[in-house]
């Protein structure tokens, strides 16, 4: 085995071992999956580590016979417990109330059947660590205490989310709103390493934003102090792979500068809704980790700053000594959207306020306060979803009318349990199909692993090749346990089109719909029958299981939302412009609609203290709105241009 693909058994073995211990064997099948050269390596490793703390263990850190807290018990005679929180490889959180004062707050208690040394001296180091820090980024500590033998912690209660349940509810965030959170944590994380602190485990999961948008750095359970013998030590690597520096797999020490990189691998993950570094299992991760340049961030977001797009990937350089190192300034760059203390930001003067136009962003929309109208398309979806066996649609319409941003917002979590009449009976994943050229193994590769992640824990699957017989198999066993499957394809004829998809592919997916509750939502720019690689797959029985939705022009009140809504989030007044926007340039088509008021918002950028000039923004709008009009023109057949030149003239 080669020296990075036993690093990550290493990696592997010590994230396991940090999970309750009835679900390491689900950890273990998902990140070492067709390997079992890294499963064999990894409990090998997951062995060697249990031996060598039972050889530390001291039964008396503990009472073996200790009963764990329930709700309604009281910790020490201070803390009611009011529910869990949160478990961990070797700590419970619970929220709770202080009788004396009935303050709300969360209680962190080792488990009652941790009994080491080791996880004992680290539970009492991360209550002294976060003791030392006082600052409004870093979770606050109220006190320690010991009940029936089992320390505790308390700290302030939070009650919101981890990044990494917020990317899951709505995949990334507006730019303005990711990059504020960034800046936060930014801070927060200069003041650990001003105490000589490295985090060593700074991700998704271990940042929370609370109620009133305040971002918190959690868990300094892994945290330590930076001394003149780390550069002498190997340090185990240890922390979430996806953001570990890859100077760790190398045996150099965790230090700043790897937090820096854990840092940069947020920012790219809150503002693009991807971790760059992600893959199926930690061996594939660690390649990437070592090899992998990721895309700038500006590349996949539009509105996102080239400065910005540079300071993310400052923060991913491979060469730890390239990293910045003043994290004051990245924090105040981050606020900034990347610009820098002296640069100019963009406006009018440097007194003019930085207002980010809120229409650059045509993409597929990531957040579902950025969706706008498609209100009967959406509630047509969900009423198919809710059907047994769910319904099948295909969703039709030119570019840029709204077709990914549509299936993206029906996958959101959080729409899923504002629509579904039992969201937690449905597993539905996205995939992104233009992202890459598939084949078949690297397509069912991605899904299943996105049928795992979707589960989130609610049920557990056997380990299973990726061939379509292991995928008949999976869905059989979510069959079998009362769960239906939606599968969203963006952009199909992405496989349609493609040689590496047979005919017997087409034929499996259409066998899954009726037996298994198995449904499929997809988009295209044209009917998918006329984009098939083949008259035969063309003719497949498998398109017969859909019904068309076809994506036009907004409602009228629809179309005015879109005019009016991301204005305001910007302080600006867009209404007195609707009837210019509609009649004059754009219609009722979205894409239009965001190009003319993106000009409408720039003018208005360039001369605040001026009435707008309308000719600006008409020749600005023609000139960008040119080649999607000829594109629209172009996938015309030619009775078709006949007509519209007959109706225009």
């Amino acid at each position: 085995m080669a020296d990075d693909q036993f690093k990550a058994a290493e990696a592997v073995a010590h994230a396991a071992l940090r999970l309750p211990v009835e679900d390491r064997d689900r950890y273990l099948s998902q990140h070492c999956a067709n390997d079992p050269e890294m499963r064999r390596a990894t409990e090998r490793w997951m062995r060697r580590l249990t031996e060598r703390e039972l050889g530390d263990s001291d039964s008396t850190a503990t009472s073996s016979h200790s009963v764990q807290p329930e709700c309604g018990e009281v910790i020490n005679g201070e803390y009611e417990i009011l529910d869990e929180i949160g478990q961990g490889g070797y700590g419970v959180v619970y929220r709770c109330r202080e009788l004396s004062v009935g303050k709300i707050v969360a209680v962190k208690m080792l488990l009652q059947h941790v009994r080491d040394r080791k996880a004992l001296s680290q539970f009492q180091d991360e209550g002294r660590r976060l003791a030392l820090l006082n600052h409004s980024n870093v979770v606050q500590v109220h006190r320690a205490g010991t009940s029936d033998g089992r320390p505790y912690i308390v700290m302030e209660y939070l009650g919101g989310k981890t990044i990494r349940r917020i990317l899951k509810d709505s995949p990334s965030l507006s730019p303005s709103r990711a990059l504020n959170i960034m800046s936060q944590v930014t801070r927060g994380l200069h003041e650990i390493h001003r105490h000589g602190l490295v985090h060593r485990d700074l991700s998704a999961r271990n940042v929370m934003v609370n109620r009133e948008g305040t971002a918190k750095i959690l868990d300094l359970g892994l945290a330590r102090f930076v001394d003149a013998r780390d550069s002498l030590r190997s340090a185990m690597v240890r922390g979430t792979p996806p953001y570990l520096a890859p100077e760790l797999f190398d045996g150099a020490p965790p230090s700043f500068a790897s937090d820096v990189f854990a840092l940069g691998v947020l920012t790219y993950e809150i503002t693009t809704g991807v971790n760059p570094f992600r893959g199926p299992n930690t061996r594939a991760i660690v390649d990437k980790l070592l090899h992998y340049h990721p895309a700038p961030i500006d590349s996949l977001v539009e509105g996102l700053s080239p400065q910005l797009a540079r300071l993310v990937q400052n923060c991913l350089e491979k060469d730890p000594s390239n990293r910045p190192s003043g994290l004051e300034d990245v924090a105040e760059q981050l606020l900034r959207g990347g610009h820098g203390a002296d640069e100019p930001r963009p406006g009018p003067s440097p007194s003019s306020s930085f207002l980010p136009n809120p229409y650059l962003t045509r993409a597929m929309i990531r957040g579902p306060g950025d969706f706008v109208g498609r209100t009967q398309q959406v509630r047509k979806v969900f009423a198919r979803l809710n059907a047994t066996p769910p319904g099948s649609i295909s969703v039709v319409g030119d570019r840029r009318i709204g077709k990914s941003s549509l299936l993206n917002y029906v996958s959101m979590r959080v729409n899923r349990d504002a629509y579904l009449h039992d969201s937690e009976a449905l597993v539905l994943v996205f995939l992104d199909l233009q992202r890459e050229r598939h084949t078949l193994p690297s397509f069912l590769e991605e899904l299943m692993a996105s049928v795992r992640e979707d589960l989130d824990g609610r049920a557990e699957l056997p380990k299973l090749p990726h061939t379509l017989s292991g995928l008949r198999t999976m869905v059989e066993h979510l069959h079998n346990r009362g769960y239906r499957l939606v599968i969203l394809l963006d952009e199909f004829e992405r496989v349609t089109r493609n040689e590496n998809f047979p005919l017997e592919f087409f034929s499996f997916l259409r066998s899954l719909v009726q037996p298994f509750n198995v449904g499929y939502i997809t988009s295209s720019v044209r009917d998918l029958q006329d984009l098939c690689h083949t008259r035969e797959i063309a003719e497949s029985p498998f398109f017969n299981v859909f019904t068309p939705m076809r994506l036009t022009a907004f409602e009228p009140d629809e179309a005015r939302d879109l005019v009016i809504n991301p204005a305001r989030t910007i302080g600006l007044r867009l209404e007195p412009f609707c009837d210019f926007v509609f009649d004059e340039l754009a219609g009722y088509l979205p894409v239009f609609i965001q190009i003319a008021c993106s000009h409408i918002v720039e003018v208005i950028q360039d001369n605040l203290d001026e009435a707008p000039d309308l000719k600006a923004v008409r020749h600005g709008f023609e000139d960008e709105a040119e080649p999607h009009f000829r594109f629209l023109w172009e996938s015309f057949s030619e009775a078709e241009q006949i007509a519209y030149c007959h109706v225009t003239s």
